[in-house]
C-alpha cells in the first residue's frame, strides 16, 4: 500500500457535526463564527480576526482595505503560491519578486530593500510549510521605509518567532483553513489584525457575502472522495499517472483540485463550529507532527537536507519539503519513490517558482532551483513509525 504525502485533520465527532448539517444545521454566519473569530484572535495574541470563505480572500481584502490599489508594487517571495501574485495582477497591483534563503525556504531578507522603490506600499511575509521567516528585520525594513507588512500565515497556525505567534508582528495576517490546512474547516480563511480600522473594513466587505452552504458540502464532498482514493489501491495508479505525466490525467487533476475553490461567500456557521473543534486539538495535533518530523529527520542522509528553522523559530510541520541533493532529475526521483510505495510532491504540486508564472525566469536564481530540487515527504495525522521507516530506507534506496 503506498504511503500517502497527506491526509485531511479531523477532530473527534466532526462528522456527527457534518450529520448535523445535513439534517438543516444552517449555513448563515452566526454566532458560533463570531465565538470562533474571537478564540483564534486570543490564540494569535491580536485583537481582530474576521473569517472569510477563503485565504486568497482574506489577502485580497487586506490589501482593499489598506487601499493598495492599480499602480501600486507588493513585494512577495519568489517561492509561494503563484495564485497570490495572480490575483494582485488582476486588481493592477505589481507583485515585485525577492528571492529566497537556500536553507529556509523563505524571502531573503537582505535582498528586500534593492527591490524597494516609490511605488512600492507592501511586504508580504510568507511562513512558508510551517517554517516563520525572519519577520523582525522584515518589520523594521518596512518601518524604515514606510511600508506596510502582511503575513502570509497559510501553512503556520501555531508556529511562533521570539516566542510570539507567526501573524502576530505585521499590520494584518491571514490565515487559511481549506481541508489539508492544519486547522480544517473545509474551506475559509482569517484576517488578523490589531488595526480596529481594518478589521472593520473587512467585516465590512464579509457581511456583503451571501450565504453558499453548496459550497462548503461540495468540499466536504470532495474532500470525502480524496480520502477514500487514499486509502485505496487505485490511489497508487492514479499517482503513476501523475508522475508519468499523463497530459489528460494531469489535466483532471488540476481541475479536480481547482473545484474546491470557492466564489465570494459568507463563512458558515457549520464551519465556525468546526473551527471551535479543531482549535482544541491544534497544539495536540501540531506536537504530535513534530515527533514524527523529528524523528524522520534523524533517519536523513547527507543528500537530502530537511528545511533550516530559524534560531529565533519554532515551525509547526505543515509539509515535510526536503532539498534533493542528488545528480537525477526531481521527477525520477519522485518516480522511483513512488514505485516503492511512498507518494512525494515536486514542483509545482509543493509551491511555485513565480518567476516562471510572471516571465522573468533567471531572476531569482535560489527560487528556481529549490523550486527543481525540493521534495514533499508524506507527512499527516497518525503516521506510524513503520511507515517513517519505510520512507528513510525508501529515500536511502533511490538516493544513496
Amino acid at each position: 500500500m503506498t504511503i500517502p504525502r497527506r491526509r485531511p485533520r479531523y477532530y473527534k465527532g466532526q462528522w456527527r457535526d457534518l450529520a448535523g448539517m445535513a439534517r438543516g444545521f444552517g449555513y448563515a454566519s452566526s454566532e458560533s463564527v463570531r465565538l470562533f473569530e474571537k478564540e483564534f484572535a486570543s490564540y494569535i495574541g491580536t485583537e481582530n480576526a474576521v473569517a472569510t470563505c477563503s485565504g486568497r480572500n482574506a489577502m485580497e481584502l487586506i490589501l482593499d482595505a489598506m487601499e493598495i490599489k492599480e499602480g501600486d508594487e507588493v513585494i512577495i517571495s519568489a517561492y509561494t503560491l503563484k495564485d497570490l501574485a495572480e490575483m494582485m495582477m488582476e486588481k493592477g497591483i505589481a507583485p515585485v519578486l525577492v528571492d529566497v534563503d537556500p536553507e529556509t525556504f523563505n524571502i531573503d531578507p537582505g535582498k528586500i530593500e534593492e527591490k524597494i522603490t516609490s511605488l512600492t506600499k507592501a511586504i508580504i511575509a510568507t511562513h512558508i510549510f510551517g517554517v516563520p521567516c525572519e519577520i523582525d528585520r522584515i518589520v523594521e525594513i518596512a518601518k524604515r521605509h514606510g511600508l506596510k507588512v502582511i503575513e502570509d500565515a497559510a501553512h503556520a497556525m501555531g508556529a511562533t518567532y521570539l516566542g510570539k505567534k507567526a501573524g502576530s508582528f505585521g499590520d494584518a495576517a491571514f490565515f487559511s483553513m481549506e481541508t489539508i490546512k492544519l486547522l480544517n474547516t473545509f474551506g475559509g480563511g482569517m484576517v488578523v489584525s490589531r488595526d480596529h480600522d481594518l478589521a472593520a473594513k473587512v467585516r465590512k466587505a464579509v457581511t456583503g457575502y451571501l450565504p453558499n452552504g453548496h459550497a462548503v458540502t461540495k468540499k466536504i464532498c470532495l474532500a470525502l472522495v480524496e480520502d477514500v482514493l487514499l486509502r485505496g489501491p487505485v490511489f497508487t495508479a492514479l499517482m503513476w499517472l501523475l508522475a508519468s505525466k499523463n497530459k489528460a490525467f494531469v489535466r483532471f487533476y488540476w481541475s479536480f483540485r481547482n473545484r474546491t475553490r470557492v466564489g465570494r461567500s459568507r463563512y458558515s456557521s457549520l464551519q465556525g463550529v468546526m473551527g471551535l473543534e479543531q482549535m482544541k486539538i491544534l497544539d495536540i495535533k501540531n506536537e504530535q507532527r513534530a515527533r514524527i518530523a523529528a524523528l524522520m529527520e534523524k533517519g536523513f542522509r547527507g543528500s537530502v537536507v530537511p528545511q533550516k528553522v530559524p534560531d529565533k523559530a519554532r515551525r509547526v510541520q505543515y509539509f515535510n519539503v526536503v532539498r534533493i541533493d542528488s545528480p537525477d532529475a526531481i521527477e525520477d526521483v519522485r518516480r522511483r519513490m513512488l514505485f516503492r510505495g511512498v507518494d512525494c510532491g515536486i514542483r509545482e504540486e509543493i509551491t511555485d517558482d513565480c518567476s516562471l508564472f510572471l516571465g522573468k525566469k533567471g531572476e531569482c536564481p535560489v527560487a528556481s532551483e529549490i523550486f527543481e530540487r525540493n521534495l514533499q515527504l508524506p507527512m499527516f495525522d497518525g503516521l506510524k513509525e513503520r511507515d517513517i521507516r519505510r520512507i528513510l530506507r525508501t529515500l536511502e534506496e533511490v538516493i544513496p
